[in-house]
């Protein structure tokens, strides 16, 4: 190893490709995000700050787990757990069916732990779409918003990608810095719709009306699917964490 690449420093590769790097305290330690802007292709290379979610399952679980899937797809503890509410039907000897079925449960698993909405309910509002994990965004990324919303800022606003490779699921994924920093909107507004990042004082009027106002005369896009609902473990989780001292608690100042 010949250095530990930091924000700003100098690399071998400046003329072509920029980098930016995101470290948040989590608790137990850094989380380390590096991201790279290869400049001559328009693209966004990412670790793990965002994700695309494919509908269907890659070839490469057939070709070396081809049983994982039809083992997952048998597992019936999430549609059970939501009372049968957005449930997954597959007809019997439909292989495609059980196999996206296996691949709803797998990635739904990894995101949430524990959804509450039942498969295909929740795997509709997660797929297709570009995304922060939500395991990320609770137990790493609510621990340092400020200097999240910096470095999504600096990102969505300095480099004009077109496209994006995260590191997991699929790619390469076309989108923008627009669609980057929609990934983000959880840093930027809370639960209620107010502004985040501001003085408690400040949310009450001021800047925080100017913001609903603007709002409400911007151009309208269509909402992404909420998945709110679905983080209920991972927010009972990260409590436990930041109860017994293993994890900071959210940080919004």
């Amino acid at each position: 190893m010949d250095g530990v690449l930091e924000e700003g420093c100098a690399t071998p590769w400046g003329d072509e490709i920029e980098h930016k790097v995101l470290i948040c305290d989590a608790g137990v330690g850094p989380f380390v995000e590096v991201d790279f802007f290869h400049r001559p292709t328009k693209t966004l290379i990412v670790t793990d700050a965002v994700v695309c979610v494919p509908e269907f399952p890659p070839e490469v679980l057939d070709r070396y787990n081809p049983s994982a899937l039809f083992e997952s797809a048998a597992d019936e503890s999430l549609d059970a757990e939501s009372g049968g509410r957005g449930r997954l039907e597959v007809a019997e000897g439909d292989a495609r069916g059980l196999r996206r079925r296996g691949w709803a449960v797998m990635c739904l698993r990894v995101a949430f732990l524990k959804p509450i909405t039942g498969v295909e309910g929740t795997f509709r509002k997660l797929y297709g779409r570009l995304l922060v994990s939500p395991l990320i965004e609770i137990l790493v990324f609510s621990k340092a918003l400020p200097s999240v919303r910096r470095w999504c800022d600096a990102i969505s606003s300095e480099w004009r990608f077109e496209r994006v490779i995260p590191a997991h699921y699929d790619a390469p994924i076309k989108a923008g810095p627009a669609d980057f920093r929609r990934a983000f909107d959880f840093a930027y507004i809370d639960e209620t719709g107010s502004a985040r990042g501001l003085p408690s004082t400040t949310k009450r009027g001021g800047l925080s009306n100017v913001f609903q106002k603007l709002r409400s005369v911007l151009p309208t896009r269509a909402a992404s699917p909420s998945l709110e609902d679905e983080k209920v473990t991972l927010r009972e989780i990260d409590k436990f964490l930041v109860n017994t001292g293993v994890a900071n608690a959210p940080m919004d100042d």
